[in-house]
């Protein structure tokens, strides 16, 4: 493959950050920041679409769409919004043929009622909440762009994402969640059982899948879209992760449950296998206890330095 041109969108993320460290990417273009809140949000994102195609010139390129702030929970007008921040990066892409798309969907969302246990590629999604049904959407999109441009897409369903660098204003990434707690001795809420299962990835983990993903997308055929599950392969209770964390940061995190709206909206039992694209798996998953360290360690430097939230 000759030498090509790769934006990150939502490089200031926890992931996207990852993505961008890659080695074995190709050039990077490096766009101007967004506002995805903002109602400019959809023109910004036209005009550094524009842009990046100008510089990709006749060479193949790769758009890897790390954005979103969207969680279970999230109102339908911020989700709605997002999509069509998508909506606007994929009409301006237009029918350029030499790209790949790369969406980071999230698992734990579109198969949130899914029975299956492991869940595949090959399960049926069945989204509990507004959130799982906007990736759906936002996959659906990506897929009618693939079929009419010629282009290729790849969906990445993520499991339960975490790591150092993720956002602490949002009920998310309990992991984090935990580690930060611990660290300043409050109680963390907890609004699902003790028993949930979760398959949590480190960050890096899942851009190197990402990574190789892309890089490889050249053997996929034009114009379709694969799908690829996202996950360590390995779930764990949320008992079981505050016994690991506990051995990790030495003091028993402090828990309140607290049940709430969001709570229907979850799976009870998320164990996923990925049984598609498996080289592309074949990293070596960070153990879980290492994972919280690193997440720990970063937050304890954030503390040390005034700025933990």
């Amino acid at each position: 493959m000759r030498p090509g041109l790769t934006w990150v969108v939502g490089r200031g993320g926890m992931l996207g950050q990852s993505v961008s460290r890659l080695p074995d990417l190709t050039e990077a273009f490096i766009g101007d920041p967004i506002d995805w809140s903002s109602v400019d949000a959809v023109e910004a994102i036209t005009v550094e679409a524009a842009r990046f195609l100008d510089q990709a010139g006749s060479r193949p390129w790769r758009v890897v769409w790390c954005a979103g702030a969207g969680i279970i929970g999230t109102g339908r007008a911020e989700l709605e919004h997002e999509t069509a921040i998508l909506a606007a990066l994929l009409d301006t892409l237009g029918s350029r043929q030499d790209g790949t798309v790369f969406l980071t969907s999230s698992a734990g969302g579109v198969y949130g009622g899914t029975r299956d246990i492991p869940i595949t590629e090959d399960s049926i999604p069945m989204p509990l909440s507004d959130y799982g049904w906007n990736k759906l959407t936002q996959e659906d999109l990506v897929r009618l762009w693939a079929a009419e441009s010629g282009g290729r897409a790849i969906i990445g369903r993520v499991a339960n994402l975490y790591g150092p660098g993720q956002r602490l204003s949002k009920p998310q990434g309990l992991i984090t969640q935990i580690c930060r707690a611990t660290l300043v001795r409050r109680p963390v809420s907890v609004y699902v059982s003790l028993d949930t299962l979760r398959d949590y990835i480190y960050v890096d983990d899942c851009s190197r899948i990402i990574g190789a993903c892309v890089n490889d997308a050249d053997a996929l055929d034009a114009g379709t879209t694969t799908i690829k599950i996202l996950a360590s392969g390995s779930s764990v209770s949320i008992g079981a992760l505050l016994a690991q964390a506990r051995r990790v940061l030495g003091r028993t995190p402090a828990v309140i449950m607290i049940p709430s709206s969001r709570t229907a909206q979850q799976g009870s039992a998320l164990a996923f296998r990925s049984t598609v694209w498996r080289d592309a798996s074949d990293v070596v998953f960070t153990p879980l206890p290492v994972g919280i360290h690193r997440t720990a360690e970063y937050l304890r430097r954030q503390l040390q330095l005034g700025t933990l939230l």
